[in-house]
């Protein structure tokens, strides 16, 4: 495992709702988010593999540990998380947050990837869906720098007509799907565009 589910806890309750902490430090993401390859920042991390991608979607108490973990994040940018649906609404917090991590072009951009890339691979892909359909409004209404690559990026989440195609063929297509979008976003991992 990348972590065990004791470290994965005890990450989560030590960093939680610690924003100064959650910016400043930058060797928790890799452990809260496992991706199917190594990271370029943190050497002290392992890689996803496939059997452990299925432990998280069979085993109830990682899988709710691993929505633990997108809870803190989303908090973090000042969103809020439906853990039921995957929806996703704003915060009280929104603005302050969104404009203090992801308005400025910078590290937090590259583990919004990180997050999308672990949603796919750990199956919560309809997660992932409905927080680009977020992220993709919030960049047209806010005044994100460097605007382009972010939204070029999220566009490569929105290759199905519509959202309700893409969970159908998520379903359909589950594990082709995970490692589909990892190999897509592989390079992307290699240019240290992904944390």
């Amino acid at each position: 495992m990348p972590i065990s589910k004791e470290k994965f806890s005890n990450l989560i309750t030590e960093i939680s709702g610690r924003n100064d902490l959650l910016e400043l430090r930058h060797d928790y993401i890799q452990w809260l988010f496992p991706n199917y390859f190594r990271s370029m920042f943190n050497p002290d991390s392992c890689p996803l593999t496939t059997e452990e991608a299925k432990l998280f979607r069979n085993c109830r108490e990682l899988a709710m540990l691993q929505i633990q973990a997108y809870k803190l994040m989303y908090a973090f940018f000042g969103l809020l998380l439906d853990t039921q649906t995957g929806a996703v609404s704003r915060a009280d917090d929104y603005e302050i947050r969104m404009n203090a991590t992801l308005v400025p072009d910078g590290h937090n951009r590259l583990r919004i990837w990180r997050i999308l890339t672990n949603m796919h691979n750990v199956g919560f892909a309809s997660f992932a869906f409905q927080l680009v359909d977020f992220l993709t409004v919030a960049a047209s209404e806010l005044d994100f720098r460097s605007q382009e690559p972010f939204t070029s990026r999220l566009a490569t989440y929105g290759r199905y007509a519509s959202r309700e195609q893409r969970l159908q063929n998520y379903c359909l297509v589950e594990e082709e799907t995970d490692l589909e979008t990892s190999v897509v976003l592989k390079g992307e991992y290699e240019r240290g565009m992904i944390r």
